[in-house]
């Protein structure tokens, strides 16, 4: 629903509408001709469209679209005021969606803020416009929107989805022009901005924001970014990395693996403590025992939040973020039952998983489905779940994904044509997932092209930390497939190169990372 400045236009909407008229919520509005009208008949017409627009099934949004449109076009809609012509853009922007029409959607949010300028005063306008951009791929845009949105209204940043602007982020970044992408790290970072959500932090950001100042020659001000960089997953970074070594002590942890592991468990633990509410919650602990190796624990945890929801009245769940957690809370429980071999379950729940989600996390379940039907050497299911994918439903990573399980699976099935003809794209799009890349070239087995691949993501300066981390010795996963087993033998023979030991060298450092014997 709409933002703060949309209620005043809805009112409007609502004293346009004549005494005594009433749209029954479940009528549909029926395009009809547009003579020219007063005013006020044009202002029923909308209050009308308004009215049935959010709970119009499919197959009427494109007459709400099209009363709307004749609406707009009739020569009395000149003399409405400002207002309700960007509530009309506003409108007209919803249903394009509903529609999947987002060129169209884009346009009419760039005329919201065209025909009331004093929307753009209001941050809730420039969450509508970077919404409307990413969906478009305009994500230089986005990230301006979001600039000026925390410039106008640092407080409508709470109310914004954390995934959507981890989205920005990451595409602003992959944009030839960094400086949308710059500038929205510094907006955050002046802002002090915090998800909304509960069980989530912003550190993500802030190691984008510290690369970024180490980068520019700013070692004050990266130490700054430091202090708020708790996970022990930012040790390893900092520690692997040459540009990063000397920022070691630097670190709240002052380097300490283990320590920085504990301190991050024990936060999530309190967070989570604090919040029952949330399913989510649950799936973390479980997360945090399934890296200790305790899958027996992480099943129990995930047994006992399930059997709550399913012993919890329809009226009244057991938890309050069903809708965007359950799916995932299910995963979970797959994930700890391959932990602990148990392979048939790991099946139907992962199955399970997939068809728990909602339309656009059906599709993540979908894609890790087809992952592990690959890993579980069932090349033809991961095909299936592969194609069934349509290329507007994921992001570029997650077109990579796609084009994974179809490099290792054809390469299971030998045939070497798809698998290359696949490879080239996962090639032409490596900057979409540059560790996915590498996995295909793994199946692929070709030794040679994936050390290649590996050096020059370590002299990429953008590649190279994430490729660093994946290149330290951690501990063996205890459940592993043949096809795994395989293909972590490939990586042992390609890092054992000594072309790929001395770009390691020149570039970082190779250290081993155990939470092994760790105290619960």
């Amino acid at each position: 629903m709409p933002g703060r400045f949309l209620l005043a236009a809805t009112i409007a909407v609502c004293c346009w509408a004549a005494a005594g008229s009433v749209v029954a919520s479940d009528t549909v509005v029926k395009p009809v001709p547009a003579p020219q009208i007063a005013p006020a008949d044009l202002g029923e017409r909308m209050a009308a469209v308004y009215k049935v627009m959010w709970e119009a099934p499919d197959d009427g949004v494109a007459a709400l679209a099209a009363e709307l449109d004749a609406i707009m076009k009739d020569p009395g809609f000149t003399s409405l005021t400002a207002k309700d012509h960007y509530l009309a853009h506003w409108m007209a922007a919803v249903l394009d969606q509903r529609m999947a029409k987002y060129e169209s959607a884009y346009q009419h949010r760039l005329r919201m803020g065209e025909v009331y300028p004093e929307a753009k005063t209001e941050g809730d306008y420039w969450v509508y416009l970077a919404g409307a951009a990413v969906r478009t791929r305009r994500y230089d845009v986005a990230a301006e929107a979001l600039v000026k949105m925390l410039e106008v209204d640092p407080a409508e940043a709470k109310d914004m989805s954390y995934p959507f602007l981890l989205s920005v982020v990451r595409e602003a970044k992959k944009q030839d022009d960094k400086g949308p992408y710059r500038r929205l790290l510094m907006a955050l970072w002046q802002a002090a901005y915090e998800p909304g959500e509960a069980l989530s932090t912003a550190q993500f950001l802030w190691w984008q924001l510290f690369e970024l100042h180490v980068a520019d020659g700013k070692p004050d001000a990266a130490r700054k970014v430091l202090a708020g960089l708790t996970d022990a997953h930012y040790v390893i970074r900092i520690r692997a990395d040459k540009r990063y070594r000397a920022f070691v002590g630097d670190l709240p942890s002052s380097g300490d693996y283990s320590a920085a592991y504990r301190h991050e468990r024990s936060k999530v633990r309190s967070k989570v403590a604090a919040h029952p509410d949330l399913i989510e919650g649950q799936t973390m602990l479980a997360d945090y025992l399934m890296k200790e190796r305790r899958y027996d624990e992480a099943l129990a945890v995930m047994d006992a939040a399930l059997s709550k929801v399913d012993a919890a009245p329809k009226d009244q769940p057991a938890f309050s973020d069903l809708d965007d957690h359950y799916q995932w809370a299910v995963e979970a429980r797959a994930n700890a039952l391959r932990g602990l071999g148990r392979w048939n379950e790991v099946t139907e729940g992962k199955v399970k998983a997939k068809a728990a989600g909602t339309e656009s996390d059906s599709v993540s379940q979908a894609l890790n489905l087809g992952v592990y039907y690959v890993a579980i050497e069932k090349p033809e299911a991961a095909l299936m779940e592969a194609d069934a994918i349509a290329p507007d439903q994921v992001s570029g990573y997650g077109a990579m994904v796609a084009a994974e399980i179809r490099v290792c699976a054809y390469a299971q099935q030998g045939k070497v044509s798809e698998r290359d003809q696949w490879l080239g794209y996962m090639k032409d799009h490596e900057v979409d997932g540059p560790g996915l890349y590498l996995e295909g070239l793994r199946c692929a087995g070709d030794f040679d092209a994936l050390a290649k691949a590996v050096i020059a993501q370590l002299k990429d300066v953008e590649t190279r930390s994430e490729t660093l981390v994946d290149l330290q010795d951690y501990d063996e996963d205890p459940a592993l497939t043949l096809q795994e087993k395989r293909m972590n033998a490939i990586d042992a023979t390609v890092k054992a190169r000594r072309d790929v030991r001395s770009a390691i060298a020149r570039y970082g450092f190779v250290e081993a990372y155990s939470l092994k014997g760790i105290e619960p």
